[in-house]
């Protein structure tokens, strides 16, 4: 607080500049927590504030004080004004505190107060929302995904899982248009592209969309697996059995190549060996090419895969050895 000016003769200019700092230290603890959040505006009201601080040397000189707006604001009305700034500046620091205590603890209780604290900010209802999609509650949850969608727009996540709950309930037309917002909103995910393609092909039935979608996210992720994987069944759905193994052996030389070395090659290469092995062997055994089919058969049970995903192939080929 500064000393009452008394070359600048009123208590009014005191008030104003009191207020001015009280809303420039509540900014900065602000921007500690969310500083790119709304940069922009934190820039200009900085500015606004800094010049209500600046003496009048600094001020152009042909307006005169009195004509200021804020210089007609009285001493209590600008310290409500200045409470006000700082209070609004401490509610992303609140439930950011209490957002962080529910992280460590899971008490959904600090989540409802970090949201009500902070309500436009997305990261609270879409949480409230995983909450309810992590217990199958589908219907409840599609209003908080809704709720984060509506405080940013650009989120493909919050899309995503407004696709996916929409496609578990049953509304394939709404899980059609998040799907696609998701896929605007960032055209450079491949697992995007991939689970778009699962829903054409599972829900809607179009497995010519499906292979589309595939082949892109192919294109932006080569070492994807998971959609080789897809586009082989796809393939062998179609009886294009010679395309379905050439995915199928793309897939087996990745696997021996590369080692995952992250969360994102392990997303990237999560495709058991014995998967491909399998899938292999379902391709031969469609082309009655037996002698390949249970060996292939015999090889996934090898690497680890089971009897039980394997069905078809068992009784086709009888009882396979683990070697």
């Amino acid at each position: 607080m500064k000393r009452l000016p008394v070359y600048e003769g009123h208590k009014k200019l005191w008030s104003i500049k009191t207020a001015a700092y009280f809303a420039i230290g509540g900014i900065l603890f602000h921007s500690i927590f969310y500083f790119t959040l709304h940069l922009p505006g934190i820039i200009f009201t900085c500015a606004v504030l800094a010049s209500f601080i600046a003496r009048e040397r600094y001020l152009i000189r042909t307006v005169s004080r009195e004509a200021l707006l804020f210089t007609k604001i009285y001493y209590l009305p600008a310290l409500l004004l200045s409470f006000i700034i700082f209070s609004m500046a401490l509610r992303p620091a609140a439930s950011f505190f209490l957002n962080s205590k529910y992280e460590k603890s899971g008490n959904p209780d600090l989540l409802y107060d970090a949201a009500l604290i902070d309500p436009l900010n997305p990261v609270y209802p879409f949480e409230k929302g995983m909450q309810r999609e992590r217990r199958g509650d589908l219907r409840a949850a599609i209003p908080h995904f809704e709720r984060a969608h509506i405080l940013d727009r650009k989120n493909y996540i919050y899309s995503l899982h407004l696709g996916r709950a929409n496609a578990g309930i049953g509304d394939h037309e709404e899980a059609l248009k998040f799907y696609n917002i998701a896929v605007e909103s960032n055209p450079y995910r491949a697992f995007s592209y991939s689970e778009l393609a699962a829903f054409h092909l599972n829900s809607l039935g179009d497995p010519v969309l499906a292979e589309s979608y595939l082949k892109k996210s192919l294109e932006l992720e080569p070492l994807y697996l998971e959609g080789m994987f897809n586009l082989a069944s796809i393939y062998r759905s179609q009886k294009k059995y010679d395309l379905s193994l050439l995915e199928y052996d793309k897939m087996e030389e990745i696997l021996k190549v590369y080692r995952p070395s992250g969360a994102y090659q392990e997303a990237i290469l999560g495709v058991p060996y014995f998967a491909v092995l399998g899938g292999k062997a379902l391709v031969y055994m469609d082309r009655n090419m037996k002698a390949l089919s249970c060996a292939e058969y015999a090889k996934s049970l090898a690497f680890g895969g089971s009897m039980a995903e394997l069905k078809e192939i068992e009784n086709y080929c009888g009882k396979a050895l683990k070697k």
